[in-house]
């Protein structure tokens, strides 16, 4: 990992007048159930028992998000003739086309041509990057 100004090392250590960071969130509560009567085990058979009243769907909403968390929405698989060894301008135009085409989403079109428009810039700032590496060489 690069280093940086705010990078601990010899130079940079934490302060050590800070205040310790104090005990998580959990085990508090179960600190708290150890000084109750209750268990953690009570505490969730009360839970269920409240979200099966009437008068708490918050507590049922929480359990049924817990049992069956929403899945995350994940962009298709896409299959389409792809020439990657062509000019940024031709990968584009075979995006286009597969998107004019119904081959692949618009949405994943206008992805696929950002890609393509990174990768751009990638190659563009390495050239740079050498050719100042490569004057740097001749004025030495």
């Amino acid at each position: 990992m690069a280093k940086s100004k705010t990078s601990y090392g010899e130079g940079n250590k934490p302060d050590k007048k800070r205040k310790p960071r104090g005990p998580a969130e959990r085990t508090k509560i179960l600190g708290a159930f150890d000084r109750s009567d209750y268990s953690e085990e009570q505490f969730y058979d009360k839970l269920v028992m409240m979200a099966m009243t009437e008068d708490d769907s918050f507590a049922l909403k929480e359990l049924l998000i817990r049992m069956d968390p929403i899945k995350k929405s994940v962009m298709p698989y896409v299959d389409f003739s792809f020439k990657s060894k062509s000019s940024p301008t031709e990968r584009v135009g075979q995006i286009i086309d597969a998107a004019a085409s119904s081959k692949i989403p618009p949405d994943i079109a206008v992805l696929f041509i950002q890609a393509v428009k990174y990768a751009c810039d990638i190659e563009e700032s390495t050239e740079l990057k050498d050719r100042i590496e490569a004057l740097e060489e001749l004025a030495k």
